[in-house]
């Protein structure tokens, strides 16, 4: 029988760790999941709190805080230390100051690394530092080398706590001019909110000086409401004008066509946020089915139990496979092993049969360490592919 020695050492570590941290005092909580955020301001939190026993059998995050303050995050793929986390790497660390909080990213082997999040533009943030002053918390970024940067155009991001789970925020360039909030809500002045659970409720373009609400004078809508199962997991969100009607996203936006995305779970467990199968649909103001930009109706996304993902479809209008524009399959499926480690990835073609144009399958080789040393592509009849 082999043993993987980097399986065993991680999983030695992680016991450490904890009993560490649990030495000194410190409060220790696995998740299965993270509560989904728009805005750096509403903070990061774990959701589907699980055992230390049942992380080793599922991807997980792990929070420490001490003193009601939380002190790092770090992501898991089973008992390794993984990086696909919802920040884009494996370990997030929290300092404090009077009026500061510095949130730090390094990867699995320690060193610095760059965060990733949707909301915000390019830029390497190794760094965020939330300072505040009065009623104002200003957002300021820095890279690995400790260096001021922007990330998209925007240097700086301000919040103003409103009370009632409400904050006012606003992004600005290095001249001080506004920003949006993103490219996907090209909104400038926003309040955002949560609901009773405390999941995000509702994005909402506001006049920066009165704050009154408005409808976007390019984009047509005044709001983003979002709704969310009672255990954090996003089913849909849509935009609706001051008058409460829904409002198409025009053609000049991203996504263009839709008012409503909606997403359907088939649950393993919906208390944990897992699922086998998530379908997204879009819907206009009218209530009709509508394509992405793609040409897709139906894009299907499936999982294991442990959360890894293994599989996705383009769907038609009928609800049939379709080949996407832009990749050429109808079908992508991973094979893993029972750590979650990649074996194949397969491509398929509308009839459901590997795709005869391109590179039908790839194969994974590891070492003893189990490190990645080779990936090797494959045609449909599964000969290999000559990449000189």
């Amino acid at each position: 029988m082999s043993i993987n020695y980097k399986h065993l050492f991680w999983l030695v570590t992680l016991v450490i760790l904890s009993n560490a941290a649990h030495g000194q005092d410190r409060e220790v909580k696995y998740f299965a999941n993270f509560l989904g955020i728009i805005s750096p301001f509403l903070g990061y939190e774990g959701r589907g709190e699980i055992t230390e026993s049942q992380a080793l059998e599922m991807n997980h995050y792990r929070f420490i805080s001490e003193d009601d303050k939380l002190l790092e995050i770090r992501y898991f793929n089973r008992s390794l230390p993984g990086e696909n986390s919802y920040f884009g790497t494996h370990h997030v660390e929290y300092s404090y100051s009077e009026n500061k909080l510095i949130k730090s990213y390094f990867n699995a082997e320690g060193e610095k690394a760059s965060l990733w999040r949707h909301y915000y533009g390019e830029g390497e943030i190794h760094q965020e530092q939330f300072e505040t002053n009065g009623d104002v918390t200003t957002l300021s970024f820095f890279d690995k080398k400790g260096q001021r940067i922007k990330v998209g155009d925007c240097y700086k991001y301000q919040f103003m706590e409103l009370g009632d789970n409400r904050f006012f925020q606003q992004q600005f360039d290095a001249d001080g001019e506004p920003e949006v909030l993103t490219n996907y809500f090209p909104l400038q002045a926003t309040i955002i909110t949560k609901d009773v659970n405390g999941h995000l409720h509702k994005i909402i373009n506001v006049d920066p000086e009165t704050m009154e609400v408005q409808n976007h004078p390019k984009v047509g809508y005044s709001e983003v409401i979002f709704h969310f199962n009672d255990y954090g997991s996003e089913l849909s969100w849509e935009f609706r004008n001051v008058n409460g009607d829904l409002v198409d996203r025009i053609e000049e936006e991203i996504d263009p066509g839709y008012s409503k995305w909606v997403n359907e779970f088939t649950w393993y467990d919906e208390s944990l946020g897992h699922f086998s199968l998530m379908k997204k649909k879009l819907y206009s103001s009218g209530d009709q089915l509508v394509a992405d930009e793609n040409g897709v109706y139906i894009l299907e996304y499936s999982f294991d139990e442990a959360g890894d993902f293994v599989g996705q479809r383009f769907l038609d209008h009928k609800g049939m496979l379709m080949i996407h524009p832009d990749n050429g399959i109808a079908r992508f499926e991973i094979l893993r092993d029972e750590s979650g480690r990649k074996l194949e990835e397969r491509m398929y073609d509308e009839t459901g049969a590997l795709r005869k144009d391109g590179v039908a399958v790839r194969k994974f080789q590891y070492d003893n360490k189990n490190k990645l040393i080779e990936v090797i592509q494959y045609n449909h009849q599964l000969i290999p592919i000559d990449e000189s």
